[in-house]
This record gives C-alpha cells, structure tokens and sequence, in this order.
C-alpha cells in the first residue's frame, strides 16, 4: 500500500507502493509512542477510550506480522503481566439471578448489558460504547446478524403459529424476547457449530446450553407440538422449510449475540434484532493467545500451552498438552473463545492459513471449499484506485 504520513490538502494522482517494511515501522512507532503516553487502565477519561494495554496488544500483533516474535511476546507480556488484567472466573453483573436458560457461569456474564464497562471486569481491554436512545447513539445489531430468523418458521405440523412470542399492546407479537429477532446474516459453519467442541463437548462450559442455543421449541398453545423441539422432520419432505431450516431458519446460535429480556426499543419486534450492549473490541483472551502463537513460532510450546490453559481452565475444559499445541490448535481454540469477536481473516493472513483454512473448512456443498484460488491470500487493489492514479503506476496483486 502507499505510505502517507502527512495530511494531503490537494488531489494526488502518483501514489506508489511502499515498502512492506516501511508500513510497519510506522505502525511500530505510533503503537510504541500510544503505549507510553497513553492513559493506565483505570485512568482513562471515559469507557471505551484507548489505555496502554491495547497498544500493547496491537504492538505484539504488529510484531508477529512481521516475524518479530520474541518482540512479540514481550510486547503481550505487558498487557498480561503490568495493567491489572486477568480472566474473570466468578459470576459478576447484571445478569446474577437472572439466567433464562438454566445455571450460568462469568462467560455468560461477559456478555450481559452492562457488564463490558465494569470496574471489576478484569477481562476487557477495549469496550466499544453503544449508547441508547441519546442524539449521536447507535445500537448493536449483533443479535440481528449471528441470530437464526426462527420466527420465520411459520406453522406447526397442525397448523397453529410455531412462535406465539409475547403478549404485547393487547396482541401476540410471534417473536420471543428471549431469542430476539435474527435474521440469519451469518450463519456458522460445521466447524464453528460442531468439530471444534468434540473433545470437550459435556465439560466446556462455552459450549453449555446457556451459551450456544441449539434446541427451540414450539411456542403454540393449542398445538399438539406445544413445548416439543423442532424439527424439519416432523414435516413432509420436499416442504420448503425443511430446505431451509438449518441454513436460515434455525441453527446454532451464540448467544454471546444477544441481550435476552433487554429489548429497549420495538418490544412488539424484540428490538427488531437490535440491542444496545456494548462490544468488545478487545478481550484479554486475545492476547493469550497472540503471546502462544508467538511461542509456537518460537518453538516454546510449553509456555504456549500455559497461556492457552489460562483460558480452557476457565472453560473447565481438559488442559492441551504441549506436544499438541500448532497453529491449528490456536485457531481452534480461538474459535471457541472468541468467535465473531476477532477479524479471523486477518488472523488467517497472519498465519498463511487462509486457503488452507477455507478449503478445509467450508462446507457450503454448491461451492465447495468457496472457490477459493491461492491467489486470494491477498486482497485485490480496487480497479476504481488503479485508474484515478493516473500519473503513477498501482501494480495490482498477482492473480487479478
């Protein structure tokens, strides 16, 4: 990419491609620069403004994109060891005596409104704010893109509504406020859904009931299906909601997504799939397991081990050895942790593993593997840039 360190006031026409080398070196020295001057966790002005520990974290990510590992883990190190972070392994907030799914445990909590900004969250590290219902506020449409749209499912087998939902204004409204309204944006895969939780599938509690919903049920007085689970094979074959059910109408579903009983807004909708939960942007998990790829590059696959037991330990799930810990494991483990919190393409590229990764995993049957070429490793540079640069010449990525 070019490199531009200055504000450009006037139409530029002439950029060149820098230098890989060139681009991280400034990206070191702001982050070594915001790792000193900014702000001690705990003394930042207001919610969600940058401390030192994210600096740090992106100043490790930085240097394991570059090869730096010891550097690396250093730079982790002090996100881990000097600002006060730790895992949080006590139930904590606003979701206490107010589990909807059965007992609970502190990742359920993490994910309660209200609970990301807490003082004695000692988990996060960056907090995105969401403010509701202020001039300037969004919402979290989260809930909205990783939720199934179940209340899409019609009817039951004996014809009564499948989702009564909640009796709101003087009528039914056919969404259930605990489940919210998703409307399948995102649907996971095989391996998120499944293969990953294989080895622990009764211990991890991250895969517990209350933390991946994959049973619903017929909300339909009246019906002889009433409270049974639903399934496509209650219905003939060939109906078009047995085509659908598990790529649209139900599948499984974080509910790290969700904010359950706490639609502000359209309660005859649930919120219309939105919330107003605050997003993390960055957990301390993350850097655990940035500091163990590091120590797996360094062949340190004790001390990897270690930080990726840091995290099962708190999942209850069986401790990795460290003769099984690779790049693949990380992933994995990543993927239990923290899915639908990282930029995993990102990860992927860091890695070298994104065609491999996709290839492997990507279990659509109409485009097996997603058509993926080795060349799309790498992004294209937009065709629209290529042409406005008219007085210099943008080489395009090769394959493209």
């Amino acid at each position: 990419m070019p490199l531009v360190k200055d504000v450009i006031r006037a139409p530029k026409t002439d950029f060149v491609r820098a230098p890989k080398a060139e681009i991280y070196k400034l990206m070191e020295d702001d982050l070594i620069f915001g790792a000193s001057k900014l702000p001690k966790r705990g003394k930042e002005e207001a919610p969600g403004r940058i401390t030192q520990g994210a600096a740090w974290h992106y100043l490790s990510e930085t240097y394991l994109s570059e090869g730096k590992y010891q550097l690396a883990v250093d730079a982790a190190t002090h996100v881990i060891n000097d600002y006060g972070y730790a895992l949080m392994t006590k139930r904590f907030g606003t979701r206490l005596a107010k589990d909807i799914w059965g007992p609970a445990d502190p990742f359920y909590d993490l994910f309660g409104f209200g609970n990301q900004n807490l003082s004695v969250n000692t988990e996060s590290i960056w907090v995105i704010q969401v403010e509701a219902l202020v001039p300037g506020g969004a919402i979290n449409s989260s809930e909205r893109a990783f939720g199934p749209a179940y209340h899409r499912w019609g009817k039951t087998p004996d014809g009564f509504n499948a989702f009564r939902g909640d009796f709101v204004n003087g009528v039914y409204t056919s969404y259930v406020d605990s489940l919210g309204r998703g409307v399948a944006w995102l649907r996971p895969t095989d391996y998120a859904n499944y293969k990953i939780w294989r080895s622990d599938w009764n211990k991890d509690i991250r895969n517990a009931k209350h933390n991946i919903k994959r049973d619903f049920y017929f909300d339909a007085p009246g019906s002889k299906y009433n409270g049974q689970k639903i399934s496509s094979s209650l219905y003939p074959k060939g109906l078009r909601i047995v085509q659908k059910d598990t790529c649209n109408y139900l599948y499984s579903w974080w509910t790290k997504f969700g904010d359950p009983l706490h639609h502000i807004t359209n309660p005859t909708t649930a919120g219309n799939g939105y919330c107003y939960k605050d997003i993390y942007a960055l957990r301390l998990p993350e850097t655990l397991l940035l500091r163990a790829e590091a120590y797996v590059r360094l062949n340190n696959f004790a001390a990897a081990a270690a930080d990726i037991n840091v995290i099962r330990n708190r999942a209850k799930a069986t401790p990795v050895l460290p003769a099984d810990v690779n790049l693949d494991y990380i992933l994995d483990e990543s993927a239990r942790e923290l899915y639908g919190e990282t930029n995993r393409n990102i990860i992927l590229r860091r890695m070298d593993k994104l065609v491999e990764r996709v290839r492997l995993y990507f279990n659509d049957p109409m485009s097996p593997g997603g058509n993926i070429k080795d060349f799309h490793k790498l992004w294209p540079i937009p065709q629209s840039m290529i042409d406005l640069n008219r007085d210099a010449k943008l080489e395009q990525n090769p394959g493209y």
